[in-house]
């Protein structure tokens, strides 16, 4: 009985340390996860098209503005672009506060109906473990060529983004969001997800 009774303690223990590193790592190392991420789509207003092409070439050389579209503005027509904004549900896993900056789109190659992506105004500061929803969302500027917001959001799916971030004990941090599971919502439901979540 003593045999076991230490063997049970000796494996006790090495179960206790391992988990311990783990969660070491994880909060240390992988602070940041996402626990959902929604957008909304909003067509382009009438004659609000010229504006954003005065944007999209006041910018050219700006590095905060990522380019991907080939042709950016195919139509003349308003109602074929739509402004895509995204917003996510992110948890500070770690005991330092946490600071989520901007990011930029992976695979380009299957994002050629995203014209430009704009830098956002200010990062999303979530505190020691803790829930927050983006502060300010990552707004895609897209031509939608007819196609219905389901359709729109299939091809968003396809898509992942590199996040940078930094925690109190880190600098340099990154986190690859993926839209895969991306939910449509309409300003009320934004209303409610804002009310929840920010603090």
């Amino acid at each position: 009985m003593k045999k076991a009774k230490k063997l049970f303690l000796i494996c006790s223990g090495i179960s206790l340390f391992l988990v311990c590193i783990i969660f070491l790592l994880i909060i240390l190392f992988f602070p940041l996860s996402v626990n959902k991420t929604y957008v909304t789509i909003v067509p382009f207003e009438k004659g609000e098209l010229e504006g954003r092409k005065g944007v999209y070439a006041a910018h050219m050389n700006d590095d905060d503005y990522q380019y991907i579209a080939s042709d950016p503005f195919p139509s003349e027509n308003d109602s074929d672009y739509c402004h895509v904004r995204i917003y996510s549900i992110m948890k500070n896993r770690s005991p330092f506060h946490m600071s989520v900056g901007d990011g930029y789109i992976l695979n380009t190659e299957d994002a050629e109906f995203i014209i430009f992506k704009r830098p956002i105004a200010f990062n999303t500061n979530i505190n020691r473990l803790s829930y927050m929803i983006s502060d300010d969302a990552y707004e895609l500027f897209c031509y939608r060529n007819g196609l219905s917001d389901e359709e729109l959001l299939s091809k968003l799916r396809n898509l992942s983004m590199k996040l940078y971030y930094e925690t109190e004990f880190q600098n340099s941090l990154t986190y690859r969001l993926n839209f895969s599971k991306l939910k449509q919502i309409d300003s009320d439901e934004l209303d409610h997800l804002v009310h929840e979540y920010y603090h």
